[in-house]
């Protein structure tokens, strides 16, 4: 009797669970994508849709909206690993590893996790080819093309079109850059919409629309921004405002904003002093001071190298000051330089025959 007994409990036991089955089905295992943010609490649960100006994120707590400004660092449940080692290398400045783990990995399946891996193939080919690595211009802006044309609903868009402009204008192609910078301007993401500001200026002024490029300084310099980017921002604005107004004939004014950086701001601050110096070096060329050029220039050229556009632009002006100086071997040195280190920028291109 006590075994029936045994026997029946047990079976009744497992037909309430296999009820209880059917009745209350496990729920399906749902993703676990991780959201780092630059202010705020981390972000887990189901990323559902985005924007470019958001991310919808399904978390046990509701659905949130994430601003696409606002992430440090995204990881997705089911991205595959070689993604996720092609970021940190992205992350790290390390942009061959991030295309060398990202070459020949499969399309995943899911949209979102997709577009990360095409964004980050194209970013790193461009910033290989800005920072004049062995991936050139037209192939990196093809790359970048292609992401903005195929993804354009992606939280990457700002940063795809800001990178594009970048391009555009290291081949000289102006007029596509400030599309580019138009579009930034409008959109959400504040940085860039700042920055497109400043990058519009700097395309007028390449292109020697000097009024226009004032202008567009001016805008920068009066921005209602404080945060340290615009900042910054507004220093190499009033930098290149100086430099506009030398090139539009009227060095001494330009002359004295560029010295007015010099004297109130700190030398440690090589970016903005490769600028403020460049401007100085306009400036004096526009009198045909040759010297003073080429002072001002090596400057920018020994003393403030860490901005890759400042530099370029300081070794072109040089190659051709050392050769009306009767420095041929200076002159030489500053050309083999320019094109060894900055072979896809605009400068490197405008000086070669």
């Amino acid at each position: 009797m006590n075994q029936i007994t045994s026997r029946s409990l047990a079976f009744v036991a497992l037909l309430i669970a296999g009820c209880m089955a059917f009745a209350n089905p496990a729920p399906a295992t749902a993703q676990n994508d991780s959201i780092t943010l630059i202010t705020g609490r981390p972000v887990r649960g189901t990323v559902q849709s985005v924007t470019p100006e958001s991310l919808v994120v399904n978390t046990s707590d509701g659905m949130k909206t994430v601003e696409p400004w606002n992430v440090r660092r995204i990881r997705f449940d089911d991205e595959p690993n070689e993604l996720t080692r092609a970021k940190t290398g992205y992350t790290d400045d390390r942009f061959n590893v991030c295309l060398q783990e990202l070459e020949g990995l499969d399309p995943p399946d899911r949209a979102v996790v997709r577009q990360d891996a095409e964004f980050y193939k194209a970013l790193a080919s461009a910033r290989i080819a800005l920072g004049g690595g062995n991936v050139t211009a037209s192939t990196a802006t093809a790359a970048v093309e292609q992401f903005v044309q195929n993804n354009s609903n992606s939280f990457h868009l700002y940063e795809a079109l800001d990178t594009l402009g970048d391009l555009y204008i290291a081949q000289g192609q102006f007029d596509k850059a400030e599309e580019q910078f138009a579009r930034t301007a409008a959109g959400g993401w504040p940085e860039y919409a700042f920055a497109a500001k400043l990058k519009t200026g700097r395309a007028q002024l390449l292109r020697g629309d000097y009024a226009a490029a004032i202008q567009s300084f001016q805008d920068t310099e009066q921005a209602n921004s404080s945060s340290d980017f615009a900042l910054q921002a507004k220093l190499i604005a009033r930098c290149l405002r100086g430099q506009a107004v030398a090139l539009s004939g009227d060095p001494a004014e330009g002359r004295r904003i560029a010295t007015g950086i010099i004297e109130s701001e700190s030398p440690k601050n090589a970016i903005v002093f490769a600028y403020a110096n460049n401007a100085m070096g306009a400036s004096y060329l526009q009198e045909n001071l040759l010297k003073e050029a080429a002072r001002s220039y090596l400057k920018t050229e020994l003393l403030f190298t860490v901005d890759p556009d400042s530099h370029a632009e300081a070794l072109y002006h040089l190659q051709k000051l050392w050769d009306q100086l009767e420095q041929p071997g200076r002159a030489s040195a500053a050309r083999q330089k320019i094109n060894d280190r900055y072979r896809n920028t605009y400068w490197a291109t405008k000086s070669r025959p």
